[in-house]
């Protein structure tokens, strides 16, 4: 499963080529994807945002819709220009964004759902913004009151849980409980 660096990559990178580009293609696989795009149509929307959360990532529409992946392990997203000749096979597509720019295709994306602010907000499974490590709202004092907050727990667990740090993997867990010479 991709950690929240890899997840933080991904944001970027399909930040720079959706961000301020109205949307030209929306196709998806998932009927309840392309039921939000038959309800409020994302093409000519503006993509005004793209973020990570933790293992989470959001993409954020003009119209007030916010699509949600979580990647788990096997999904990944691409970027390709018009034309260009796809990685993947195309059985393997669940959900395309177009702009004239670029194309941006999630392969094999195992959970996305719409959401509007409201509803992503009650959504308890994607942590806020202050519990991504890898966010400039990230609270190290916070988190840290979380983690003692767990002291019945071993160590290892309580550093995948997403809602006591969001982002951190197996890898990183290791590697934090080896510098720190602690026992997972």
């Amino acid at each position: 499963m991709p950690e929240g660096d890899t997840i933080f990559r991904t944001a970027r990178t399909l930040g720079r080529a959706l961000v301020d580009k109205p949307v030209t293609g929306f196709r998806s696989t998932y009927p309840l994807l392309m039921r939000f795009n038959d309800d409020t149509p994302l093409v000519g929307q503006v993509v005004d945002g793209v973020e990570s959360r933790g293992k989470w990532l959001l993409i954020h529409f003009s119209g007030g819709g916010t699509l949600v992946s979580h990647l788990l392990m096997s999904g990944s997203w691409h970027i390709y220009r018009p034309g260009e000749r796809w990685q993947k096979p195309r059985f393997q597509m669940r959900i395309v964004i177009e702009n004239s720019n670029y194309i941006a295709v999630g392969f094999q994306v195992p959970v996305a759902h719409m959401h509007t602010a409201r509803s992503l907000v009650r959504d308890t499974r994607i942590p806020g913004s202050a519990m991504d490590v890898l966010s400039e709202e990230f609270d190290a004092e916070a988190a840290v009151v979380r983690v003692l907050g767990r002291g019945n727990e071993e160590i290892g667990d309580v550093l995948l849980h997403q809602h006591v740090m969001a982002g951190v993997g197996n890898g990183f867990k290791s590697a934090i409980c080896f510098v720190t010479g602690l026992n997972p």
